[in-house]
């Protein structure tokens, strides 16, 4: 009994090996850059399947595999994972730099679509940035 119990034991150690050594490339792909604290929300974000009251929440803003990624969290708490939209500026070259439009340290603004009920949470890294001139656009729904 004592052997069984012990190969028991090795096996469920060995899976939990096979776990983490397969997922640590997964791990490393996933690259924050970006972290906005207490940003005050003044409507109930709808995240996947659930609705958050307004008040203040905190973004990070995540680069895995060439896409971005918005993390909305409160107190701590991961609340949802959104998929963003890279947007071009419409300088080029060497004007890029520049430009007065593009902030040189990272911004964050919120408009509101009141039609489809949706935020626009614009993402601008800035000049200076490890990324610089990224501009990404999250669509979160919201409810007043």
């Amino acid at each position: 009994m004592k052997k069984f119990l012990m190969v028991i034991h090795l096996a469920i150690i060995f899976y939990f090996a096979l776990i983490t050594i397969f997922s640590l490339p997964a791990l490393a792909q996933m690259e924050k850059f970006a972290e906005i604290k207490g940003t005050e929300i003044p409507f109930n974000l709808k995240c996947e399947d659930s609705v958050h009251e307004e008040g203040k929440f905190d973004f990070e803003i995540y680069r895995i595999a060439g896409d971005y990624y918005l993390k909305i969290k409160r107190k701590g708490k991961t609340l949802c994972l959104v998929l963003g939209q890279r947007e071009w500026y419409n300088v080029y070259g060497m004007k890029i730099h520049q430009d007065p439009n593009i902030p040189d340290k990272p911004r964050l603004k919120i408009t509101k679509n009141a039609q489809e009920k949706i935020l626009n949470i614009i993402f601008e890294s800035g000049k200076k940035a490890k990324y610089p001139f990224l501009k990404i656009i999250y669509r979160v729904g919201y409810e007043d």
